[in-house]
């Protein structure tokens, strides 16, 4: 089983240095020790303290250093951008964290070049669109949290090029359809989290290319009828989580072959 708290996620232990910010496109971050959690060590840190980010392509303006392996901005409302050249300043990164920051756009040109990523959460934003190509460069990466923002729709193309990721987070935010072909490619894929959105229908291909797929919560959304085909494809699943829902139809058979099953979740369901 994929396990989410065996990924580090950050808490800043060391003190950063006051940031200087030297133009409203120009950034510079602190190359300060961060300890990251699980795993508990600390890794080299370009760590961003700025009061604001308004503009799209601004720019980290502090020298390149290839040792730098994490980027960090966290609790910062006014950042509504990321800047545009991580990878040309830091081209060894393996974690992006931007967490509780005022972000509402995903481009492309955020995460160009970051061919080592393998660890990137951006919770807690205000992320309503995230364009089609923009972790195309990603090809590394294991974990994606795109949880707690406001993303309304996901192209059946965003996540293509993410062929090794292990866990995917697009909980809580306000995704009504999930086309067929959105995790097509995501094989590797053992937890899904999906909780907390507004689904009322889900295509019984939508889990099809998920072969690997060990944990999905679907909790909290609209569903009113789970098809008997949903999880054909899915023979190593091992937790379902459907709590909270509006089932009222379910095909008895609908578990029958999945022989990993330990359990499924249906409180709080018309059923």
């Amino acid at each position: 089983m994929f396990n989410i708290t065996t990924i580090m996620t950050g808490i800043i232990l060391s003190a950063a240095v006051v940031v200087v910010v030297s133009t409203s496109d120009e950034v510079t971050c602190d190359i300060i020790n961060i300890k990251w959690f699980k795993p508990d060590k600390f890794f080299l840190t370009c760590n961003i303290d700025v009061h604001e980010i308004d503009k799209f392509d601004s720019i980290i303006s502090s020298p390149a250093n290839s040792s730098v392996v994490a980027f960090n901005i966290g609790r910062k409302s006014e950042v509504l951008f990321l800047p545009t050249n991580i990878a040309e300043k830091f081209p060894n990164i393996v974690i992006i964290q931007i967490y509780m920051c005022g972000v509402k756009h995903i481009s492309e040109e955020y995460f160009k070049g970051l061919n080592h990523l393998v660890w990137l959460h951006l919770s807690e934003n205000e992320i309503e669109t995230v364009e089609e190509d923009a972790f195309k460069d990603l090809v590394e990466l294991v974990f994606l949290s795109l949880a707690a923002n406001k993303i309304e729709h996901l192209s059946s193309e965003l996540f293509t090029s993410l062929t090794k990721l292990k866990y995917l987070g697009v909980n809580k935010n306000r995704i009504e359809v999930l086309h067929s072909k959105t995790f097509e490619t995501l094989e590797n894929l053992q937890d899904l989290a999906i909780d907390f959105n507004k689904i009322r229908v889900l295509d019984d291909e939508v889990f099809s290319g998920l072969t690997n797929l060990q944990n999905i919560s679907l909790m909290f959304n609209d569903l009113e009828n789970i098809d008997a085909k949903l999880f054909k494809h899915n023979l190593k699943l091992e937790f379902i989580y459907l709590h909270g829902n509006n089932i009222f139809t379910m095909n008895s058979d609908v578990f029958d072959h999945l022989k990993s099953l330990k359990f499924v979740g249906l409180l709080m369901n018309t059923c």
